[in-house]
């Protein structure tokens, strides 16, 4: 996700969160509608805007039980366009979960 973040230039402040569980149309373009969303099957996936069920079926990661994509805390208009994504990970019975986190600007690099 971070390299397409890189990959994808601005077209639109990153002020408003996109639906929970997605990236909503953030790293869109008009050539790539891509989105990524956390399916019922606990599968983070890379698919399309228009998929609202996220039913796309290219798999990132299973075992997932969290997904986010948020503007920073306290981002403001130099900030944008700058994301941070979390995603948490869980073995079904596990004790524990693991949660990485990324702060990435659209066309350019990780913060």
């Amino acid at each position: 996700m971070a390299a397409k973040a890189r990959s994808t230039a601005p077209t639109k402040p990153l002020t408003t969160p996109p639906p929970a569980g997605t990236t909503g149309d953030w790293f869109s373009s008009p050539t790539s509608p891509t989105m990524y969303c956390r399916n019922s099957n606990n599968q983070l996936v890379e698919t399309v805007v228009s998929d609202t069920g996220c039913t796309g079926s290219v798999v990132i990661a299973n075992n997932v039980t969290a997904f986010s994509a948020q503007p920073p805390a306290g981002a403001g208009p130099v900030d944008d366009p700058a994301a941070t994504l979390s995603l948490t990970l869980q073995i079904p019975g596990a004790p524990t979960t693991v949660t990485l986190t990324t702060s990435v600007r659209l066309g350019g690099g990780a913060l």
